[in-house]
């Protein structure tokens, strides 16, 4: 991915090929997040949220790697990328593709949901370029502070509805 950013196209272009890496980032993260054996991982002593938050963790920190590296060759590029932005845009949309998972894998048990994280993506990136302009989050520039308002926002209510749909259903 960072080999991408850095050559692939013109220097002009790095920052679209930054956000391609965010919404590849953001799918990768979804279809790694799925579990075939939430089933067989919930009775055990360590339990399913132990589970889970070390997968978390170790998804993270590949990915925010992966990020960084291709954030990092496309300021090597050139310098009018906005990193920061579009890093937001990428965490955002994560947690989007993550609630939308985590709501369908509710109830599922050991079916797998990932498959819906690239068409889901899809549909949102059609859907969003139907809003009216003051509404649209990619179209727009990401250094917009009103863009950024709003993809604060929606970073914060899937955070919250990931939270709340990954929780251990067994927990009181």
């Amino acid at each position: 991915m960072p080999a991408a950013v850095a050559w692939a196209g013109a220097d002009d272009d790095a920052g679209l090929r930054l956000r391609l890496v965010g919404a590849g980032v953001a799918v990768l993260l979804t279809m790694a997040w799925d579990d075939k054996s939430m089933t067989t991982t919930a009775p055990t002593p360590v339990g399913l949220p132990a589970v889970q938050r070390g997968r978390i963790v170790l998804l993270v920190t590949l990915l925010a790697g992966a990020w960084l590296l291709a954030a990092a060759a496309a300021v090597r590029t050139t310098d009018v990328v906005p990193v920061g932005p579009l890093g937001l845009e990428a965490l955002a949309v994560s947690t989007l593709l993550l609630a939308g998972a985590g709501a369908l894998a509710r109830g599922r048990e050991g079916e797998s949901v990932a498959a819906y994280s690239v068409p889901g993506l899809l549909a949102l990136l059609f859907l969003q370029s139907r809003l009216p302009e003051g509404w649209q989050l990619v179209s727009a520039g990401p250094t917009s502070s009103d863009v950024q308002q709003r993809w604060l926002v929606v970073l914060i209510a899937c955070a919250i509805h990931t939270a709340w749909v990954s929780r251990d259903p067994g927990a009181r």
